[in-house]
């Protein structure tokens, strides 16, 4: 009786560690997304409409793809556990408004950041969205 008690309490406790890392690499990775959307929002000059345009690098129209990116560093050995993909799309959302008669480009671009690694054998992702208006 007192073996079955001593298995299940190790099972219940390697479980919960389990759930643990699961929930720590959800919240890198959310973290790693967040990272690339304050990049989208904040580097300038935006301008779409200018002559030539002033787009830059990161808000590319199209997808990026990161490979290697640090999802999880073991804080005792330093070693990279685990890593995953970063995928961002950039598009132009084609939104128009009317200011009298006339319609015009409101220059609004969507950006959609994917993170997806894979932790014991089973693939996870997490995927933030955000738009953002030209600097003119």
């Amino acid at each position: 009786m007192l073996a079955l008690l001593g298995a299940g309490s190790f099972w219940t406790m390697n479980a919960m560690n389990v759930y643990a890392t699961s929930a720590r690499l959800h919240s890198e990775a959310i973290a790693k997304a967040e990272q690339q959307v304050d990049a989208v929002l904040t580097k300038v000059p935006f301008d779409p409409v200018a002559n030539p345009q002033l787009i830059p690098a990161v808000l590319t129209p199209g997808t990026t793809t990161q490979n290697g990116v640090l999802i999880y560093k073991d804080p005792v050995t330093s070693q990279v556990t685990v890593t995953g993909t970063m995928t961002t799309v950039v598009t132009d959302t084609g939104l128009a408004g009317t200011v009298g008669s006339t319609p015009t480009d409101l220059n609004i671009w969507q950006a959609t950041v994917t993170v997806a690694w894979m932790f014991r054998g089973k693939n996870y992702s997490v995927s933030l969205d955000t738009m953002r208006a030209g600097n003119q």
